[in-house]
């Protein structure tokens, strides 16, 4: 028997097609294969609520729930982006009694087992949810440039149980826009950093500004916008510096000015040491 649940969490990190259908990694592929979907394999259309995957062939019907589909809709501005609101049961870290909270703990205390300070968790918004769909997760929201309107948001499992480490609200266009794309338009001659996640950023807030993911040809576009003045390293994943140091490059023949950090393998921004990053990238930059 088939658990449609798992395809309608699974469009949480989809991406959008043809169509109307969406692609997303199929989480009954490991069940029935024994190895992971990376490949995107699992297509969905919300519209019929169906969803079928090409490389395990499991197929069946979401949930017929209105409400729960509606849940998963985003409101659309007219140049394309997608617009949420905290999700329910979204409790944020911007006060004393969030702080203390001992409901909010643990999420709190996985934070700063990661490095990532207090000033940082309030700056960024970030917060966690203790009940709701999105119950263990700490969540981390993505805003517009005005650093108030959200985008969607990362909600990263904090129990390290849940089926999904990472989960993004359905309708997020994670290829339109920088996590924390402001810090590029910052007058300063101090790099800011590119890389791939959230978790990796964090550790450099402000300056560090995250794909989402390995970055895309909007991101790069993103990237090679004129009005930028500051400098950019690219601090992509160890396993990723030829993609990096191609980035690099690119945005060098744009115009602007930046450099490539290569990572040590299999090492990420959140793993390595920080003050070492951080003077690699302020000498990386080629001017």
């Amino acid at each position: 028997m088939v658990d449609p649940t798992l395809a309608l969490g699974a469009l949480s990190g989809a991406r959008k097609g043809g169509q109307g259908w969406y692609r997303a990694n199929c989480p009954y592929c490991e069940q029935s294969t024994g190895k992971a979907d990376r490949r995107q394999s699992l297509g969905i259309k919300p519209s019929i609520s169906f969803f079928s995957c090409f490389k395990c062939g499991v197929r069946g019907r979401l949930p017929d729930d209105e409400a729960v589909m509606q849940s998963f809709e985003p409101v659309v501005k007219e140049d394309g982006d997608a617009v949420f609101t905290a999700p329910p049961g979204f409790e944020a870290f911007d006060s004393d009694d969030a702080w203390t909270s001992v409901f909010l703990a643990e999420p709190r205390e996985y934070l700063l087992r990661r490095g990532i300070d207090r000033r940082t968790i309030v700056s960024a918004g970030i917060g966690a949810c203790v009940f709701g769909k999105l119950a263990g997760r700490i969540v981390v929201p993505c805003f517009d440039l005005d650093g108030e309107t959200w985008l969607g948001y990362s909600a990263r499992d904090w129990t390290n149980k849940l089926e999904l480490r990472y989960k993004y609200p359905y309708g997020m266009q994670r290829e339109r826009f920088l996590y924390n794309q402001g810090a590029l338009y910052k007058d300063t001659s101090d790099p800011v950093l590119i890389v791939e996640g959230v978790f990796d950023a964090l550790p450099y807030w402000p300056d560090a500004v995250a794909c989402l993911g390995k970055p895309g040809e909007n991101h790069k576009h993103l990237l090679e916008d004129e009005a930028i003045t500051r400098p950019i390293a690219v601090c992509l994943d160890g396993d990723a510096h030829e993609e990096g140091w191609a980035l690099s490059e690119r945005l060098r023949l744009s115009g602007r000015l930046t450099g490539h950090v290569q990572l040590p393998p299999c090492t990420d921004p959140n793993t390595v040491d920080r003050e070492w990053l951080r003077s690699e990238a302020r000498s990386c930059i080629q001017y």
